[in-house]
């Protein structure tokens, strides 16, 4: 059965190159279909905002700095973690 999201088709070339990446999942299709779906809608919304980087591996990590930006923790901070989780 083909999957489309936002009008673009999975390829079986797309899957095939996925699938491996996911043989450890209880269900290694659905695994590398969700990967893919959610990729392709990463890139068309990175597109959608007008980034426009060189892979689209740079598209999705531009779009996942401006709107999920990764917390940084302070030394004291990350002393207080390790000694509450020994």
């Amino acid at each position: 059965m083909p999957v489309t999201i936002n009008g673009v088709e999975l390829t079986d070339a797309d899957m095939e190159q996925e699938l491996p990446l996911h043989g450890d999942a209880p269900n290694p299709m659905r695994a590398a279909t969700t990967a893919l779906v959610l990729r392709r809608v990463l890139l068309d919304e990175a597109a959608r905002q007008g980034l426009d980087p060189a892979s689209e591996d740079d598209a999705i990590g531009a779009l996942l700095a401006r709107h999920a930006p990764a917390p940084e923790a302070d030394e004291a901070a990350c002393r207080r973690y390790y000694q509450a989780n020994p």
